[in-house]
């Protein structure tokens, strides 16, 4: 039920555009979606291995009336998600809402187990999203 069917959209975000990483399913996808139905326009980022999800996400956002940019990348490397970013103002003349939804994580029963790789590779997508971020947006 990740497209909420009893949810009705009040235009919170009428006209805005929102950059999301990692929207291609699970608690993205539902995100992609509900933010469509609330006015937004949608760019989303997702790794080349997730295409098939990405489009089904792609068709949920186009369903509620709305654009979705899909835009196939690694946001844990800074010159993808400078890239993404150009290609997201250059579609949609903005940047207004950043949804960081990116992630990648190892399940183990002991914290020692754990990696400086594993640490490196969970949290380096988020920091490069947020060094990429520029506020304001180029155009505004």
């Amino acid at each position: 039920m990740y497209d909420a069917p009893f949810y009705r959209g009040s235009a919170k975000l009428q006209d805005m555009v929102s950059p999301l990483m990692g929207g291609d399913s699970g608690i993205g996808r539902a995100v992609a979606i509900l933010f469509a139905r609330e006015g937004a326009n949608v760019a989303m980022i997702y790794l080349k291995d997730e295409e098939l999800d990405a489009e089904v996400t792609k068709q949920g956002i186009e369903a509620e009336g709305r654009k979705c940019l899909l835009i196939a990348s690694d946001v844990s490397r800074q010159k993808f998600c400078k890239k993404a970013v150009e290609r997201t103002v250059k579609e949609f003349g903005a940047l207004d809402v950043l949804v960081n939804n990116a992630a990648f994580q190892v399940h183990t029963s002991r914290f020692e187990d754990l990696t400086a790789e594993h640490f490196d590779e969970t949290l380096k997508p988020t920091f490069m999203v947020i060094s990429t971020w520029r506020w304001p947006p180029p155009g505004k």
